[in-house]
């Protein structure tokens, strides 16, 4: 039992043990990082301890708490991490003692104050060291227990967002028979090349979609022209002698055709 802690003192259990120890319970969660009230000690040396903010009462170990401290909480509620805070007040478990730099070893060396001595050694491929870095990766690997566990925690705990492939994804999927609309962006200047729908090119060049603009067509042919894809595109509703020439850029498929 430590002698520190005493029936009516406060105190603070800065991290879960759900992982470690039957003892701890799921519902427990919600007192980490919170004030607790010593209630009374059982013949094993584990604290009766009631939570102000929850009003839950709990069982815990001894070695899982230490002497709360209002300099302590304001830190770690700015730090904004309730669970196992980088902090200067002696008496907090995770709270750093001294940092030792060696630039020869490219070496950072983080001594805790319970006691904890953990020894960060930069990659080969690390071209300049960063001291801010090893000191984040010592606190990681204090928290976790080992560098191998830590690992393991980012290895599962990581979700990895594939980029999305901008301006692609259009120029792959549409094709002859799909129906399309023009973007918002392609309806403000709705004036595109035509071809007559033998092929040839229309007489006036340029034709104004106009009415047409915000209808939804009819894409008959998708071909490459000067390293861009176009589609040709018409109403179906009212087939013209004519078809648009619009970069598939400009259209959202509406219905995929078959």
């Amino acid at each position: 039992m430590d002698n520190k802690i005493k029936k009516g003192d406060d105190v603070i259990c800065r991290e879960s043990h759900l992982r470690e120890d039957s003892l701890w319970v799921e519902k427990m969660e919600a007192t980490v990082g919170k004030k607790l009230a010593v209630v009374i000690a059982s013949e094993y040396g584990n604290w009766y301890c009631r939570c102000e903010e929850t009003g839950d009462c709990f069982w815990y170990m001894p070695q899982w708490l230490e002497p709360y401290t209002e300099k302590g909480n304001e830190e770690m509620k700015r730090d904004g991490n309730n669970v196992a805070p980088v902090m200067v007040d002696e008496n907090v478990y995770y709270g750093i003692k001294e940092i030792i730099s060696n630039p020869v070893k490219r070496a950072t060396t983080v001594i805790f104050n319970d006691g904890k001595i953990v020894c960060v050694k930069a990659g080969v491929d690390v071209e300049k060291p960063d001291i801010y870095s090893a000191v984040t990766a010592a606190i990681g690997i204090r928290f976790a227990g080992s560098n191998n566990a830590l690992k393991n925690i980012i290895s599962r705990k990581t979700t990895e967002l594939k980029p999305k492939r901008k301006g692609t994804r259009k120029e792959f999927t549409i094709e002859a028979g799909d129906l399309v609309k023009l973007t918002r962006k392609a309806q403000k200047d709705a004036v595109y090349p035509a071809r007559t729908t033998d092929g040839e090119p229309h007489p006036l060049l340029s034709v104004r979609i106009e009415k047409d603009a915000d209808r939804e067509m009819l894409v008959t042919d998708v071909v490459k022209e000067d390293g861009k894809t176009i589609a040709y595109v018409n109403v179906p509703e009212q087939l013209k002698d004519f078809e648009y020439k619009v970069p598939v850029e400009f259209l959202r498929i509406t219905r995929k055709g078959k």
